[in-house]
């Protein structure tokens, strides 16, 4: 498919024509209730999220990823979602349509997620041809914001509007952003307009002539101190809260209780600030070890691989139980 350039007519009424890329980051969510985008697309945990609409979504987690996350009730929640019909394609790395057996090695196995569509990985690696490493072209896709813009390149969208995402220094997600500004960029060079709010930190930055300046190694020490102090004390929440609803479990009331659902959900908040201050705090610990010319620190906290599962679960000495199945929310 040869690659679309602006003005090549993808619509008879001669207007661009758009998509509307929507993360969850709330500082730049609100604008996307505007949109008069053709299609508005977004990932993961959309559902959960006052995103104004869904036209396509994005599930581009490894598969055992989201089985192994799906330990707290969100995550259980998500896995479940993603396993009922819905009136839009969820976009994966592969073809998860139909059952799919994996010797075990999932805990919800055989995993079908039946509005499933493969993400057209080969079409998109196209677009990096001149990239070079070693002789060899090479892809780079730091983050779904990624995958979601490089399609869009590929299907000939001459507009394309960015909401919901920040990547802004000191979250889990800062080290993503070169990715996406480079497949921005990208576009921007076939002649494709890019729009996003006011305060979006992509391509938002003082210019170097202007006074822009290198974060030094002690502002970034101080940054992952603030994040620990952070991380500490939602999971010091969480715990008083989790103490809470076993104490409520233990009189006798279900998960069903109002009172038990509404400290569910207040341990969920605490546990995802929890997880992004981690994120925050390796961010910065791989900046400080680059400034110290270490190599950096990636890993997956708290996760294990698909061989571990079942031997993890041993280990516990815990006997393996069907998660009890509940309603999902509906987009």
């Amino acid at each position: 498919m040869p690659l679309p350039r602006k003005g090549e007519g993808f619509n008879k009424d001669e207007r661009m024509k758009s998509v509307a890329i929507v993360g969850f980051a709330e500082s730049t969510l609100a604008p996307a209730k505007d949109s008069q985008a053709d299609e508005m697309w977004s990932l993961n945990f959309a559902w959960s999220y006052d995103i104004p609409r869904i036209d396509r979504l994005f599930e581009m987690h490894p598969i055992w990823f989201l089985d192994a996350c799906a330990n707290s009730d969100h995550d259980a929640e998500h896995l479940e979602w993603l396993q009922k019909e819905h009136p839009f394609p969820i976009y994966m790395q592969g073809d998860f349509s139909k059952a799919h057996e994996y010797d075990g090695l999932l805990k919800n196995d055989p995993l079908r997620i039946p509005s499933c569509v493969p993400y057209p990985l080969e079409e998109v690696y196209k677009l990096f041809k001149n990239f070079k490493r070693m002789g060899k072209s090479k892809p780079y896709l730091t983050s779904s914001i990624c995958y979601m813009i490089a399609l869009a390149i590929v299907e000939g969208f001459e507009k394309i509007e960015l909401y919901g995402m920040q990547m802004a220094v000191g979250t889990e997600y800062f080290y993503q952003k070169p990715g996406a500004e480079m497949i921005i960029g990208l576009g921007m060079g076939l002649g494709i307009e890019f729009h996003t709010p006011e305060n979006c930190t992509i391509l938002n930055s003082k210019l170097y002539h202007e006074g822009a300046q290198m974060i030094n190694r002690q502002t970034l020490e101080l940054h992952a101190e603030k994040y620990r102090i952070e991380r500490d004390a939602a999971l010091g929440a969480r715990n008083l809260i989790s103490g809470k609803v076993q104490i409520l479990l233990e009189t006798g009331k279900d998960r069903s209780d109002p009172q038990v659902k509404e400290l569910m959900l207040q341990m969920q908040t605490h546990e995802r600030v929890s997880y992004i201050c981690d994120g925050a705090i390796q961010a910065n610990e791989n900046s400080i070890k680059s400034i110290d010319f270490e190599d950096p620190m990636i890993e997956i906290k708290d996760r294990y691989s698909m061989k571990d599962l079942d031997k993890k679960e041993n280990q516990d000495g815990r006997p393996k139980r069907k998660r009890k199945r509940k309603a999902s929310k509906s987009v």
